[in-house]
């Protein structure tokens, strides 16, 4: 029997209604935040290794720095800094996640002075004292698990990726009172890492612009 087109029409609208709603329920699944964590989770243990280009803010009292690196990274935590734009252009730093030490040397003239040092060392670390080897996804990663564990994040959907916000009631740090989460909707990758003050205002920016994955970079590559 051949449907009269009335009956076509009622089919399509309740067909269109149906799979509206099945679009509906699969974006607001997407939308939680125990499934981003999931899907960035299993993207990040997807990478070997990966090449960036890392824009850094810093800031504590009225002191303030602004750098940019290239950057290399190879499981299980080897990486490797240069600074491309900012104070000590030139300069370059070297964590091996074995030694738990940083090799380091200037740009320029005395490149060639090479100095092993403890991670936490002045000359290595930021004006805020972030260390080399809490740059890396997996340190965010880390964190982030543990505050959502916690239940001090909620998550949102942007146009082009999606927020996690974490806030405490008291500092997280001494002045920490936010730490938000900026992941490509495309990738399901960090774009950016922000920890701010009890203004909402940025101590500590992070922006990340990957440039190669999994190209096979090994610790050999990448260590002097």
């Amino acid at each position: 029997m051949i449907a009269q087109k009335g009956e076509l029409s009622v089919k399509r609208i309740l067909i269109f209604a149906i799979f509206g709603l099945f679009i509906f329920y699969e974006n607001a699944y997407s939308m939680t935040l125990s499934n981003l964590i999931a899907s960035m989770t299993a993207k990040l243990d997807s990478i070997h290794d990966y090449q960036s280009i890392n824009r850094y803010y810093n800031r504590i009292g009225k002191s303030s720095d602004l750098r940019t690196y290239k950057y290399w990274y190879v499981a299980p935590g080897y990486i490797r800094m240069k600074i491309i734009k900012g104070k000590s252009e030139g300069s370059v730093v070297f964590y091996n996640p074995k030694t738990d030490k940083v090799r380091a040397h200037k740009g320029g003239l005395f490149s060639f002075i090479k100095l092993t040092l403890k991670k936490d060392d002045k000359r290595v670390v930021s004006i805020r004292g972030v260390r080399i080897d809490q740059t890396s996804f997996s340190y965010v990663e880390n964190l982030i698990i543990k505050l959502v564990n916690s239940g001090l994040c909620s998550s949102s959907e942007l146009s082009n990726s999606y927020l996690i916000v974490c806030s405490y009631k008291k500092p997280l740090t001494s002045d920490i009172y936010y730490d938000k989460l900026t992941l490509s909707k495309k990738s399901l990758l960090p774009t950016k890492w922000e920890r701010d003050d009890k203004d909402g205002k940025p101590l500590y920016e992070a922006d990340y612009k990957l440039t190669k994955i999994n190209s096979g970079l090994s610790f050999k590559d990448i260590t002097f």
